[in-house]
């Protein structure tokens, strides 16, 4: 049983993620529309981004992986990158972790600069 206990918290990890992904993608969408929400998703990308930088890593990824690894050893993942291992999983595209990284960086400096610029009406 305390293995399974392992798989169904790194499957709920990866759904929290998921989740997660939508939010800051889905936001910066919204924030064109919807200015009240700026603020919001200013906090939830320099929050995403100082835990980032403070776990050298996404804590989402670490978790699952861990948990993932205590439900099977053998289990493939590329080293926090959750994104790297969900596209090679389902799309079987062979990424390296460092190029889905500088995307990743890349799409939260959009975002934060998109922000800033619609809060300050620039844009």
């Amino acid at each position: 049983m305390a293995k399974f206990y392992y798989k169904v918290v790194a499957d709920f990890l990866v759904v929290v993620h998921i989740l997660w992904l939508i939010l800051l993608v889905g936001g910066t969408v919204f924030i064109f529309y919807n200015r009240w929400y700026i603020p919001y998703h200013l906090t939830l990308i320099g929050g995403t981004a100082f835990l980032n930088l403070l776990f050298k890593g996404c804590p989402l990824t670490w978790l699952e992986e861990k948990y993932r690894r205590a439900w099977d050893p053998n289990t493939f993942y590329r080293h926090n990158s959750f994104a790297a291992t969900y596209v090679e999983k389902f799309f079987g595209i062979n990424t390296e972790s460092g190029w889905v990284s500088r995307i990743q960086v890349a799409a939260k400096i959009i975002s934060f600069t998109l922000s800033i610029l619609l809060l300050t009406g620039v844009l």
